[in-house]
């Protein structure tokens, strides 16, 4: 029988992950489920559904750094410390030897129950993609096993996601067959996004895209900050994101930072020429682990400022998830130095910025796509989906981002835009209908049926 084994962090991840299964499984096809929140356990054993459950560390039974160092050498993680540094960033773990226990008991206990659920079984794993211990200790452990293994990330297109096989960076996409009719309705797609001026904020995402203060002053926010707070000191029941009052400070901090920069908010008008750099949000995967290096964005700004071309000004936007993430000191101090640096409103339509830009730098926003759409150059720094395609420019060092600045702005760029609508298509055709987490009864359906109708291609090796 084929089974599809699926990791859950949080309640609202397992109600979608429940919901889902209830539709999709059947006589040929099964679902179980690795948890890493109590309540979601409970969830999924009412609705009947095989789970392990892995409610923390086990702190009676830490490793020393040598036997878990032996587990990184057999699974060839060559830099343990890169893998488990998201957590240092998100979580503010610090020690080491309590990220490397939990990489190992977790990996451990994924193993076994990978290996225990195969044994009758056909199985595949599909997280959503992140670089939090838990998903990569499964991630490991299937892999170990030559279990395929499939991160879903949103894609550029709205309610659409890819599939990432065995692997959580994104960038070696090479154009793909697609249909006259596909073309179309992706042309029109582009079109409408273009027009409209819209963002694609995925469902499981949408909260985010607010200014700090509201977010604190949302009654939602304050119910389940308290309940989240019961549960972990009251009834005992372990959260994999049970770091709560961090979370909290960090959207205080927010406000905070957001009400000072608001003096320093300015229009690109006052720019005249200049390139655009969007700041990516802070301690995401796609920085922590997809592109390290570039994980902090102030010395990056800082080094882009001192390597624009003369005649050009920098100007850069906070992302409308994380308003106020960003130390406002730090951003003073840039502003005061660099005199070409400017700093827009986080509500500036991102669009109309890459209209008035004279090149986009980004190191894997979307930004960098939707400039490849409105016909501008782009200098591409880390990994995405875009990174390998032909419309845009990238450095394998900033040493060389002076030199291929001048480069891109000097000569004259002549967008193909037939080619450039090959290529968004052959995107569209590797992508799959759904939207992470939302638990519209239309997208439940849509998602199930997008899994369902690829089983062959999640199981071929």
């Amino acid at each position: 029988m084929k089974t599809i084994v699926v990791t859950t962090l949080a309640l609202y991840q397992t109600k979608f992950w429940v919901e889902l299964a209830n539709q999709m499984v059947g006589p040929e096809l099964g679902m179980a489920f690795i948890s890493f929140d109590e309540r979601s356990s409970q969830l999924i054993k009412e609705n009947n559904y095989s789970v392990l459950e892995i409610n923390g560390i086990d702190y009676k039974n830490l490793k020393s750094l040598s036997e878990v160092n032996n587990l990184f050498t057999q699974l060839q993680i060559k830099n343990p410390r890169l893998t488990t540094s998201h957590e240092r960033f998100v979580f503010g773990i610090t020690k080491e030897k309590l990220l490397f226990n939990k990489f190992f008991q977790y990996y451990k206990k994924c193993d076994h129950f990978l290996s225990y659920i195969s044994e009758d079984n056909e199985i595949v794993l599909v997280q959503e993609l992140g670089g939090f211990i838990s998903v990569l200790a499964a991630h490991n452990a299937a892999l170990k096993l030559k279990i395929n293994s499939y991160f879903i990330e949103p894609s550029f297109f709205n309610k659409r996601y890819f599939l990432l096989k065995n692997k959580l960076i994104n960038d070696d996409l090479k154009l793909n067959k697609f249909t006259k009719e596909e073309k179309i309705k992706v042309q029109k797609y582009i079109r409408n996004k273009i027009s409209n001026k819209k963002l694609v904020i995925p469902s499981k995402d949408s909260a985010h895209y607010n200014i700090a203060y509201k977010k604190i002053l949302k009654s939602k926010n304050w119910r389940r900050f308290f309940e989240k707070i019961f549960d972990q000191f009251f009834l005992r029941k372990h959260q994999e994101f049970g770091y709560n009052f961090r979370y909290a400070l960090s959207h205080l901090n927010m406000v905070i930072n957001s009400k000072f920069l608001a003096s320093h908010y300015t229009n690109f008008s006052k720019a005249n020429k200049f390139i655009y750099f969007p700041l990516h949000v802070p301690n995401d995967v796609s920085l922590t682990l997809r592109s390290p290096e570039y994980l902090d964005q102030l010395s990056l700004v800082e080094f882009i400022a001192r390597n624009v071309p003369k005649t050009y000004s920098l100007v850069i936007k906070e992302h409308p998830a994380q308003i106020g993430a960003f130390n406002h000191k730090k951003i003073n101090e840039l502003l005061k130095r660099y005199e070409h640096l400017f700093l827009l409103h986080p509500e500036t339509n991102n669009f109309d910025i890459i209209e008035h830009s004279s090149a986009v730098i980004s190191i894997n926003s979307k930004t960098g796509a939707e400039a490849i759409l409105k016909f501008k150059p782009v200098l591409v720094l880390g990994h995405s989906f875009y990174s390998s395609s032909p419309f845009v420019e990238r450095i394998n060092k900033l040493s060389e981002l002076n030199d291929k600045l001048i480069e891109m702005l000097e000569k004259k760029y002549i967008p193909n835009k037939n080619k450039i609508d090959d290529f968004f298509a052959s995107l569209w055709s590797k992508t799959f209908s759904g939207d992470l987490y939302d638990m519209n009864p239309k997208n439940i359906e849509q998602f199930s049926t997008s899994l369902k109708d690829n089983l062959k291609m999640l199981y071929k090796k």
